[in-house]
This record gives structure tokens, C-alpha cells and sequence, in this order.
């Protein structure tokens, strides 16, 4: 590819070698044709949601149940087989709504929130991988009117179809197709291999976790010390105790940020976290309750978790063995029915929560059980970190690559 091309007039950045050149630049109203047959006759009932990750898909997939009915969707749009929706909702993911090509193989209905439209004189595909691009941002921004909703885009459908869109020729439109569908194939395998290494863990746990006749019933508070985090206290003359929380938790792995500043008088030293604790989430909404993470460094426990630390000779429980055993769907719903929801955020008390009991083999086997799955573990965070890299690969060609 070359790169660096702008100089040379309207091309981007990172080009295949074989192509030379300006791109064609149109608006989208030269390429495109606004939808606006409606559904009048309630003659289709393929409700379609358009999401910014899983793209246009039936929304019973979506929402795991009907959202419009029968009786409500006289104004929905129709489209088929590669129409565009757009839908101007934000998130994290398409900061400024996404626009997604329908794939189905039969008509589809969609929300008159959304925008559609039909393509012509231009690959469609090429059309798409530039809306998953972020060159149209910034018209967007420039162009979007302010609107009363913070969490949706308001703009004009006018004003959307006075997108500046640029192009090759169909020669190049295929080859950068062909490419970054290449790319996308790729991330949907290594999304395959981390799904199926999570299942593997799954299956796995139940057969070496099932507790067996010769397995010794503990208790947690027998075996536990359980402490709670530390709260925030705001004051910008405090000196920077860096207190952390848990943002994801994801198996063994966790993401932590720095949330705050901890008060100078308060003794930091108990709030410490040592290798081997385990943080369980004592309080937020009740399906995070009873989430737990296995800590492998050093930091500081903040409020709304638990510090589960063994009080016990480590000759006879493995921490890791443990957080196992708090990680089994059967713990986390044992957990969870025990919270109390009486207040504004479901929350667990110490008390209910030390009464919880497991069994325990003898110590060699749970080494044994902790250093297989502490391998597996170690292999989906590999495997996860390498779908970042791909991810992040993505996000840079469709930045260079489109105009």
C-alpha cells in the first residue's frame, strides 16, 4: 500500500499500489434515494432493529421479544435486500448513530425513526465499510442540530443526504471491499475461538466442580475474612491514594480505573489488596451481585466490593480454588437471592454472605483443578487481547483508507 497520498490531490492515505488517481467526490443525494413506502396495509411483519454491533437484525433477536406489534407498524418503512437504515441513536461504539445494509432474504419493516435509503452507480458494500468508517463524522457534527435527546443525533434528513461522499473506481471499491471484509472474517473467527474456549471453561467447571463423596463442606466465615471497600470522599486539597474499581470483570481478568482521592487521615494500609484476595461485588444492580475477581496485583479496594481474604492455612484451601467455586452459576444465583433489594441498589450483607458453604477436595487436587483452569484463563485472555489488536488493526485502515 502506499501511504501519504493527500498531497497528491483527493486520494487517501493508504492505497493498494496498482491504483492511481483522484477519488470522485459526490454528495450522498447523487448516489442515494430516501425509502418511503410504508408498511399501510401491515402486509410485512419482519420487524428489523438496526444496532450499532450486531447490525440490522430481526428484532425478536434483539430485544428477546416483540417491541412493535402487528397493530402499531402501519408506519414503519419497508426495505430489502441492500437498503440502508440509519439509525441516530449514539453509543459508544457509533458515536454518531450506525448506518447498516440490510442482508435479509426476506422484506423487512423498520422503525420511521429510522432514516433509509437506496444505492445506486456505487458498490454497496464499499458504501458500507465508509459508514463503519468515521470520515463522515464530522459533518455530522458540523451539521447535526441540537437537539432536546443528548443520546440521539438530530439532524435533518436533508441535511444527511448532503454527505460529501468520495470513491474510486469500481476496480478499487472491490479491492478494498475484498479486504476489509477479509479483516472482518478474521475478527468473526477469533469472537469463534473465544466463545468456544469460554464454553469449554463452562463445561469443565461443572465436571471438576461437582462436588464429590469425599469432599469436606466449608463454611466462608469459617475460612474467610470479609471486609468492605473503601468510600470516596471529594476534596481536591486530598493527596492522591490511587483507589481502584472494577469496571468489567471478566473471569480471572479485570479492568480497573482510577475513580479518586482518598482522605490523608484514613489508615490506607487495610484498604490494600494483596495476590491471592479475592473482590466480590457486594452492592449495585442484582445481576452484578455476586461478581467476583481474582486479584494477581497490588491495589486498593474501593467501595461497593468485598475483600475476601483466607484467615485459614493456605495448607488447606487454594484462593484460586475458591474464586472458582464463587464464579459457578449456582453460587451467583445463591448470592443473588439472598440480596437485599429493599433499598436503591441491591447489596449483600457480610453476615449472609459468610454463611455460605461449598465443598472442598484435599489441597493437592485443588492445585491441580486451580492450575488447569488458571491455564485456560490464560489462554481466552490471549486470545481476547489478540481480537483487540485486530480491532484496533480495523479501526486504523478504515481511518487511512477512506477519505
Amino acid at each position: 500500500m502506499k501511504k501519504d497520498r493527500k498531497e497528491k490531490g483527493n486520494c487517501p492515505n493508504l492505497r493498494f499500489l496498482e491504483f492511481e488517481g483522484e477519488w470522485v467526490e459526490c454528495k450522498l443525494l447523487d448516489i442515494a434515494q430516501k425509502i418511503t413506502i410504508k408498511n399501510k396495509d401491515r402486509r410485512v411483519e419482519n420487524v428489523i432493529s438496526n444496532s450499532a454491533q450486531r447490525g440490522l437484525i430481526p428484532q425478536l433477536d434483539f430485544f428477546d421479544k416483540e417491541i412493535a406489534n402487528n397493530d402499531n407498524t402501519s408506519g414503519y418503512y419497508i426495505i430489502e435486500n441492500g437498503d440502508y437504515v440509519y439509525n441516530p441513536r449514539k453509543s459508544v461504539t457509533a458515536p454518531y448513530g450506525p448506518v447498516n445494509i440490510y442482508k435479509g432474504d426476506h422484506l423487512g419493516i423498520v422503525s420511521p425513526l429510522y432514516l433509509c435509503f437506496k444505492v445506486k452507480n456505487i458498490n454497496k458494500d464499499f458504501l458500507f465499510h465508509f459508514f463503519k468508517s468515521s470520515s463522515w463524522h464530522k459533518f455530522i457534527y458540523l451539521n447535526g442540530d441540537n437537539g432536546a435527546r443528548h443520546d440521539r443525533v438530530s439532524i435533518k434528513d436533508e441535511t444527511f443526504f448532503k454527505l460529501p461522499v468520495c470513491y474510486p473506481k469500481t476496480e478499487e471499491q472491490n479491492k478494498i471491499v475484498e479486504f476489509l471484509s477479509l479483516i472482518d472474517q478474521r475478527i468473526e473467527t477469533q469472537n469463534k475461538i473465544i466463545e468456544e474456549l469460554k464454553k469449554l471453561k463452562t463445561a469443565l467447571v461443572d465436571k471438576f466442580l461437582k462436588p464429590k463423596i469425599y469432599w469436606k463442606k466449608v463454611r466462608l466465615s469459617n475460612c474467610c475474612s470479609i471486609r468492605n471497600g473503601l468510600s470516596l470522599i471529594q476534596n481536591d486539597s486530598q493527596i492522591g491514594y490511587l483507589v481502584t474499581r472494577i469496571e468489567t470483570i471478566s473471569h480471572r481478568y479485570i479492568d480497573l480505573n482510577k475513580v479518586g482521592y482518598l482522605e490523608t487521615s484514613i489508615d490506607i494500609s487495610k484498604y490494600k489488596l494483596n495476590e491471592g484476595d479475592i473482590l466480590f461485588s457486594n452492592i449495585n444492580s442484582v445481576s452484578h451481585i455476586g461478581k467476583t475477581a481474582f486479584v494477581d496485583k497490588k491495589y486498593n479496594l474501593y467501595h461497593g466490593m468485598n475483600l475476601l481474604r483466607l484467615v485459614t492455612d493456605r495448607s488447606i484451601l487454594n484462593p484460586y480454588f475458591l474464586f472458582l467455586i464463587l464464579n459457578t452459576p449456582k453460587s451467583i444465583n445463591k448470592f443473588q437471592s439472598i440480596c437485599n433489594q429493599a433499598v436503591s441498589q441491591a447489596s449483600i450483607n457480610q453476615t449472609e454472605l459468610g454463611k455460605f458453604s461449598f465443598s472442598a477436595p484435599p489441597l493437592s487436587e485443588q492445585n491441580t483443578i486451580a492450575e488447569f483452569f488458571k491455564k485456560i484463563e490464560k489462554s481466552i485472555f490471549l486470545e481476547t487481547r489478540k481480537l483487540s489488536c485486530y480491532k484496533k488493526q480495523k479501526l486504523f485502515l478504515m481511518r487511512e483508507m477512506f477519505i
